[in-house]
């Protein structure tokens, strides 16, 4: 039920990558600060927490781990945490962390600007679309109709990842 609640506030608009093209640090990966998120902290637990010296340490720790999408990093505690989730709404469970900053993947086959997030884990590229509640054949027409595909939610990892995406960024 909980599932159906959260997909039916929000169309999905995904593809599946055929190649991820997330490349290590030194190969093109970008990561981009999103400010909104300066000096907050996630308190998730799911995620990894541990110190490096840098911000580039980070993010090469991030980049090799492929359920990690997004870090924040303090500069004053040297504190890097990993995330498997990208946040692009208000954080439910963060609290104030001075000197920390938050980072997701750019990646060119996931256009941030306009909107994607994405996955490596399940390679996984969406767009969250706030619609009214629309039947399966009235959502895919939509879809179709901007040039994209309604969300498959299989494997079941995919759907669970969705599932706790949007319960962060409700």
């Amino acid at each position: 039920m909980a599932n159906r609640l959260s997909l039916s506030t929000f169309g999905l608009v995904v593809f599946q990558l055929s190649v991820l093209s997330v490349l290590g640090i030194n190969n093109g990966s970008t990561w981009v600060r999103d400010v909104p998120y300066d000096d907050l902290i996630s308190l998730d637990a799911d995620n990894a927490s541990f110190a490096v010296m840098t911000e580039l340490q980070c993010a090469r720790s991030c980049q090799a781990n492929t359920s990690c999408n997004s870090f924040f990093y303090n500069s004053n505690s040297k504190q890097c945490r990993l995330q498997r989730y990208v946040f692009v709404s208000a954080v439910n469970s963060t609290v104030n962390d001075t000197g920390s900053r938050y980072y997701r993947l750019m990646s060119v086959s996931c256009p941030r600007e306009d909107g994607y997030v994405i996955d490596r884990l399940t390679s996984t590229c969406f767009r969250p679309v706030k619609t009214p509640m629309l039947n399966w054949n009235d959502a895919e027409n939509a879809c179709i109709a901007a040039g994209e595909s309604l969300a498959v939610l299989d494997p079941i990892e995919r759907l669970d990842f969705l599932h706790n995406f949007f319960k962060r960024n409700e």
